[in-house]
């Protein structure tokens, strides 16, 4: 028995990418794809964003402080440190507002002093613990804006 080599290659280049996509839907959950995110992604966001007023008519993303009732020195830093990641974000500081908000206005899993990223639509997307890194927020939050912009421009 004679074995054509073309004929198998080429049967292989088209069953290899359907087997790999099996593979992956099967067993994607598995694999760890190593992301590049500082903040914790949330997968089924609520919207807070109409009962709270962070949807607005020029499409802008938010920068969300949760404060407590009563603002203290940490909550200035944290406030001043969100204005230096604002300013930090350069041609794209346009596209982005900060909110300053009470914990009673958001649903209870939210600590005090955490950052979300609110995108235009008013879903949270990204949560940032009290004490994370503001470098990986400004990372966090270029990136965003970059794919969001992109998704705009088609």
């Amino acid at each position: 028995m004679r074995i054509h080599w073309p004929l198998v290659i080429l049967i292989s280049v088209f069953l290899a990418p359907a087997v790999g996509a099996g593979y992956l839907l099967l067993f994607g959950h598995k694999i760890n794809f190593n992301s590049s995110q500082y903040g914790t992604i949330i997968q089924k966001p609520p919207n807070i964003g109409p009962s709270i007023g962070l949807v607005t008519a020029d499409q802008k993303w938010h920068i969300v402080y949760v404060a407590p009732e009563i603002c203290n020195e940490v909550c200035e830093q944290q406030q001043l440190k969100l204005h230096k990641v604002h300013a930090a974000l350069g041609a794209d500081t346009h596209r982005v507002e900060i909110a300053i908000i009470n914990k009673q206005q958001l649903p209870e899993e939210i600590a005090k002093h955490s950052i979300l990223i609110v995108n235009p639509r008013g879903l949270y997307i990204m949560h940032y613990a009290a004490n994370s890194d503001h470098m990986g927020l400004l990372k966090d939050l270029r990136k965003l804006l970059k794919y969001s912009h992109a998704h705009n421009s088609k």
